[in-house]
């Protein structure tokens, strides 16, 4: 479909960042985008 787009997703899911203390009330955005990325690479999977 985009050539380099799950790359380019997994680049910046939050896994892949350093481990920084979370923000209080950051955290279920950072949940959310989580889950988000997930389920773009999900769809595009198939």
């Amino acid at each position: 479909m985009y050539p380099g787009l799950r790359e380019a997703l997994e680049a910046t899911a939050p896994a892949e960042q350093p481990a920084t203390p979370p923000l209080e009330g950051l955290e279920p955005l950072r949940k959310a985008y989580a889950q988000a990325v997930e389920k773009v690479l999900e769809l595009y999977k198939n």
